[in-house]
């Protein structure tokens, strides 16, 4: 079975083990994250985790940050990292995560979402199409290599 959640402290070192499969070692230490997890306000971050009989292991996990600029009146929410385990990835998985990440902004008051990915990820693409996001590229930046997704919640 697969539960989505907010990380915890707790998962502070799958989470390193985790990020560092998807972009290298960044530099960060399992006690960076811990205190980042438990002091960032503007940060969320959710995990994807395979519940068994005798173990639980997270298989992935969304980050998102909260952004205030003073060129705009609301603040809206950025889904900056999306990573599940290769052998995990699939459409229920995937929208189960996005849409913990959803929630967790909404708990916050943030309705209005952003996510960057590449023009070439067209898997990620489509995610983002399921789940009612909206190419909006075009009206946000003149990129040839980024793809701008945006939906309003509310």
């Amino acid at each position: 079975m697969i539960q989505t959640r907010l990380a915890q402290i707790s998962d502070a070192q799958e989470l390193k083990e985790l990020n560092d499969l998807v972009n290298g070692d960044g530099g960060n230490t399992v006690e960076a994250i811990k205190k980042s997890l438990e002091i960032n306000n503007q940060e969320i971050i959710c995990v994807a985790i395979e519940i068994n009989d005798d173990s639980n292991k997270l298989i992935g996990f969304c980050s998102g940050q909260i952004i205030k600029s003073a060129c705009y009146s609301i603040y809206y929410g950025d889904i900056i990292e999306f990573f599940i385990i290769e052998e995990y990835r699939c459409a229920d998985i995937c929208k189960q995560l996005i849409s913990q990440m959803e929630m967790e902004f909404d708990k916050r008051g943030i309705n209005h979402l952003h996510h960057f990915t590449g023009k070439e990820n067209s898997a990620m693409q489509e995610l983002f199409h399921s789940l009612g996001y909206v190419d909006t590229s075009a009206s946000c930046y003149n990129s040839s290599s980024i793809t701008i997704f945006s939906k309003d919640t509310k």
